[in-house]
């Protein structure tokens, strides 16, 4: 799922063209991350040896002396053969490195998290996305994750957050890692099941500059970091920490208090959606995966008060009606009662991107160290 459009999270719902993952393992960071299809590979290459070296040694005396130069050399080759299909010249054993700090130019830790941006990302727009980040996470703002297993989570997940000035700068830099780093988007969440169900393994988010907004004017455009934030806490964290509340699946609690909102479990998208559905969002590339995660932020963003500024239903309307705290009790208890749930500590306040609980600086990459 590749989460570059411009659209609210349909962006994580469309498949990139002409990617095809390659047989390889990549370093995030300190951490080794195998992709799939680099495990199949070798999976399929030891098959192969077994497979081929036993009946032989078997039945030929003379050939099972060298069984095990024979398995070494198959292997060797089938090794070579992986490297020919990434388009190395030569093999390696060691994972191929990708770091993000040689592609964007500053950095914000926040509990561990990265906030990766250009160096033509505003400051203030950097560390305001950072300070919405924290504030979900430390919603007293006492300097601790309100939810110590929704952080762990979220970094098992290698959740990051990455912004540019635009689409365009974004695009940009990730197609030159995509080509330097094959299948790096495909085992991320920027790849998408067709099936509308993929689970969220190394996921990243994206924000662009020119959609954060810092401050709440009433004659303001809407904060586009409450959204894309959010996105990941929930479609990283949430969805992984409590799958039986918020797995992006059908049966899961918010997935069931969706269905519901839609009039109907919908895999993909209907023609038409009932008349009495509270929640209609047609992107055809938003399917049922993207639906829940576009949900909830939809439903947690008008508990938490930021759907409700004047004129902000005439924008919103046609997707999602409940957009106030008290439209959201009364017409989707179910989905109420679970985000007030207190087992799972989510936010009591909006975020507003000026966090106290702890510093938050801007680390500046020296990409030619």
């Amino acid at each position: 799922m590749r989460l570059l459009t411009r659209e609210p999270f349909a962006r994580i719902c469309r498949k990139r063209a002409g990617i095809n993952p390659a047989p390889t393992v990549i370093s995030v960071g300190e951490g080794f991350i195998p992709s799939r299809s680099g495990a199949s590979a070798l999976q399929s290459v030891l098959l192969r040896v077994s497979a081929r070296s036993s009946p032989v040694a078997h039945h030929r005396p003379a050939l099972a002396r060298s069984g095990w130069a024979a398995v070494a050399a198959a292997l060797a080759l089938g090794l070579l053969g992986c490297a020919a299909d990434r388009g190395h010249d030569t093999p390696s054993s060691e994972p191929v490195k990708l770091s993000f700090d040689s592609y964007f130019e500053k950095r914000v830790d926040v509990f561990g998290i990265p906030v990766h941006a250009t160096a033509n990302a505003p400051d203030a727009k950097v560390l305001h996305a950072a300070g919405v980040l924290a504030q979900f996470l430390d919603n007293d703002e006492d300097g601790s994750p309100d939810d110590p297993y929704l952080l762990e989570t979220l970094l098992e997940h290698d959740g990051r957050l990455f912004m540019a000035v635009d689409r365009d700068e974004l695009d940009e830099i990730f197609d030159r890692i995509e080509l330097k780093y094959p299948g790096t988007l495909a085992k991320t969440a920027w790849w998408i099941d067709p099936d509308g169900i993929t689970p969220a393994d190394s996921v990243w988010q994206d924000l662009q500059a020119e959609e954060t907004i810092p401050g709440r004017g009433e004659d303001q455009d809407f904060d586009g970091a409450l959204e894309e934030v959010l996105h990941l806490v929930t479609h990283v964290g949430l969805a992984n920490a409590y799958p039986e509340a918020f797995a992006e699946a059908p049966g899961s609690r918010i997935a069931t208090a969706m269905d519901t909102a839609r009039g109907g479990q919908f895999m993909g998208i209907p023609d038409q959606y009932p008349e009495d559905a509270l929640y209609t969002y047609y992107d055809e590339t938003c399917v049922y995966q993207c639906q829940v995660t576009e949900y909830l932020y939809w439903a947690l963003t008008s508990l938490l008060g930021g759907q409700e500024a004047p004129g902000r239903l005439d924008e919103i309307g046609e997707e999602w009606r409940l957009n106030t705290a008290e439209k959201l009790a009364a017409g989707d208890p179910d989905v109420h009662a679970l985000l007030t749930d207190p087992e799972y500590r989510l936010p009591t306040i909006l975020p507003d991107g000026v966090y106290t609980g702890l510093p938050l600086e801007i680390v500046t990459i020296d990409q030619h160290r």
